[in-house]
């Protein structure tokens, strides 16, 4: 079995942006790629087949669903194609990381980016990328039974994804380690510091990529990813530099930006709850 995939961008809209490049337009390009195996083309045009939105937590990227797409692809041919039938997944880096973080480097620099990029803005590009997926890449989601699934970050992306206009409508969500929280969001302070604190100490350049790779093999925080996970990581997650070095493509000054969205931590939980009301069968918090 051999995992096809396919990468997307959706250029920024500039046609709305004054001359100093702010406006009502958007200004930040959105990636994403396509999964699908070989065997499950059968689904392609089957109405019952789901297809899967997966969304990244804060530092990671895309592509970081990998190993685990391979995993389940090998399991639903090998305990038989028809038991559960996914046409194909659709993983979208949030704009400050993985590919998507190296082509919005400049704009990310600007005031309004540098310190506030919010879980709240990761929706709104996951949104814009499946309004601009019809015209774009032929692709009309709203016509798809969707299954969301999101870790941490990228949990609270896909709550919060819920609530905006037009909506486009989950059969059901899979939704690992959100940090969300049903009060003010304060209790999540210490929490949150440590993510701070941590994101500034983050190792963020290395001579090369396999220096890289090898590196967080032995890093204590790091070293007890599946080593595919850590590949991935040092391949999608990472930018050359104009030295030639590679940097992190989410730099730490961006990570820790998104550690301190307040909101970020308690307006899921409003989505969350609305959507236990909707779906109490097929709705999983773990």
């Amino acid at each position: 079995m051999k995992l096809l995939e396919e990468s997307f961008t959706l250029p920024p809209d500039m046609s709305a942006l004054g001359g100093n490049g702010r406006g009502t337009g958007y200004p930040l390009y959105i990636t994403a790629k396509r999964y699908h195996v070989q065997e499950v083309q059968v689904f392609e045009r089957d109405s019952d087949a789901i297809t899967v939105l997966a969304f990244h937590s804060t530092s990671f990227h895309k592509e970081t669903w990998e190993p685990t797409l391979e995993a389940l692809f090998e399991a639903l041919i090998t305990n038989g194609l028809g038991k559960v039938k996914i046409r194909e997944v659709w993983a979208v880096d949030c704009p400050n990381h993985g590919h998507a973080g190296i082509l919005n480097r400049e704009v990310l620099k600007r005031k309004e980016f540098a310190t506030d990029f919010s879980c709240e803005r990761y929706a709104m590009a996951i949104h814009r990328f499946l309004l601009g997926a019809p015209k774009c890449f032929g692709v009309d989601f709203s016509k798809r039974r969707l299954v969301g699934l999101g870790h941490s970050l990228g949990a609270n992306a896909l709550l919060l994804l819920q609530g905006l206009q037009p909506v486009f409508p989950f059969i059901s969500f899979i939704i690992v380690e959100p940090m969300v929280s049903p009060g003010d969001g304060h209790d999540l302070d210490k929490l949150r510091a440590r993510l701070v604190e941590s994101a500034k100490r983050r190792a963020f350049e290395w001579p090369d990529r396999e220096t890289a790779f090898l590196s967080l093999k032995e890093d204590r925080r790091t070293k007890r990813w599946d080593e595919s996970v850590l590949r991935t990581f040092a391949k999608h997650a990472m930018a050359e530099s104009p030295s030639g070095a590679v940097t992190l493509a989410c730099t730490p000054q961006q990570e820790q930006a998104m550690y301190l969205d307040v909101p970020g931590a308690t307006r899921p939980v409003e989505e969350l709850t609305r959507l236990c009301s909707l779906l109490p069968s097929t709705l999983s918090l773990d």
